[in-house]
């Protein structure tokens, strides 16, 4: 069967270059708006989108979003000649690739025929599951953690992608050379962050997760994940602060694993928090015979409904319409601090926000 590809441009130059590079080889619609847009993929579903960012009215990027609520498996293709203040919104968003106006034919080819094949497997695995047997509940939630998981590496390796080429090729420079490597190193991090939590998701649920425990600092821990974190906070123009207690003790801590439980929490801070940016605090603090992390956001909050399984394996979804979770970061948080004899907690500021709370005991040699 032949692909169907959607052209979405408001310039009649730019939309028929595209239509006779892609005809041959898919069935073109095209439309001047993304409300023109919307209101074909009501009638019909095409296989690849091809976008331009700076179409007036909706907007290009409002128009990306509602299209992948409509259909998330359908990919998008930015054919664009934007600014980078719309790529950096843009590209986080499942874009499948991103083209700089103006394009090369042999380019925008390929990336429509990878773009259909990729929308094409979407659906199959979703109609796969969708025959599943109904006891196998758990197995099907395992198969939807898996394809988000394999679906956000996607993102993240797009993204870093879509910044290489614009610096290769000159697009870039000075400031904006800047932003583009922390968007680089951040997506790269957290591409990282989901596959080591996936990792770790199913040792724990074999029964392996072991602990190597060594004396070790949490101040030093936390200065450490907020370095590896502030590439991607900076490029969502966040503020990371941190009030350490500089009398803590050193604790027997599996640095690896405590590390991840930090991580994941600031990297949860960032990600639900504002477009705009904001701040985000790290304090740490002894009291008695336990010593307390806090990591302390100003983001979205977290739904009622979600709050009493926010710490279960699959547990937490998305904050807004537009976000996703795995649902494996506070999972694992729970299971690394509970290994360590501790415990983890969040309460909801009346201000707004998120403020998760670590709790680890000292042992009896370090309280002297």
């Amino acid at each position: 069967m032949v692909p169907s590809v959607l052209i979405v441009d408001d310039e009649l130059g730019p939309r028929e270059a595209i239509r006779l590079a892609l005809e041959p080889r898919f069935r073109v619609t095209t439309a001047e708006s993304g409300e023109q847009a919307l209101g074909l993929l009501r009638q019909q579903q095409v296989d690849v989108v091809t976008l331009d960012l700076m179409i007036p009215g909706l907007g290009g990027i409002e128009t990306f979003k509602k299209i992948h609520e409509m259909d998330s498996d359908v990919q998008i293709i930015i054919v664009s000649g934007g600014s980078f203040d719309n790529l950096a919104h843009a590209l986080p968003h499942t874009a499948s690739a991103w083209i700089p106006k103006p394009f090369d034919i042999r380019t925008l080819v390929e990336a429509a025929e990878r773009a259909a094949e990729e929308t094409r497997r979407g659906r199959l695995r979703a109609a796969q599951s969708r025959l599943s047997p109904l006891g196998e509940i758990r197995d099907e939630r395992k198969y939807d953690v898996a394809r988000m998981f394999s679906h956000d590496i996607k993102d993240r390796l797009n993204a870093i992608l879509g910044y290489v080429r614009l610096l290769r090729e000159g697009h870039l420079d000075g400031l904006h050379s800047e932003e583009a490597l922390d968007v680089i190193a951040g997506n790269a991090h957290e591409a990282v962050t989901l596959t080591v939590n996936f990792l770790h998701a199913e040792e724990s649920d074999g029964g392996s997760l072991q602990l190597h425990k060594t004396p070790a600092s949490l101040n030093q821990i936390v200065e450490q994940v907020m370095g590896d974190e502030a590439p991607r906070a900076r490029s969502r123009r966040i503020d990371l602060q941190a009030d350490l207690d500089s009398g803590l003790p050193s604790i027997d801590l599996d640095i690896a694993m405590i590390s991840r439980a930090v991580a994941n929490l600031l990297n949860n801070a960032i990600h639900y928090s504002p477009p705009e940016g904001g701040i985000i605090r790290i304090e740490t603090r002894r009291f008695a015979d336990v010593i307390i992390l806090r990591v302390r956001d100003h983001g979205l909050g977290i739904p009622a409904e979600e709050v009493p399984k926010l710490f279960e394996r699959y547990g937490r979804g998305a904050k807004s319409a537009s976000s996703s979770s795995t649902g494996l970061g506070l999972y694992l948080v729970r299971t690394i601090v509970e290994a360590h004899g501790g415990s983890v907690s969040a309460t909801f500021p009346p201000d707004g926000g998120s403020a998760f709370v670590i709790v680890l005991p000292c042992a009896p040699h370090e309280n002297a």
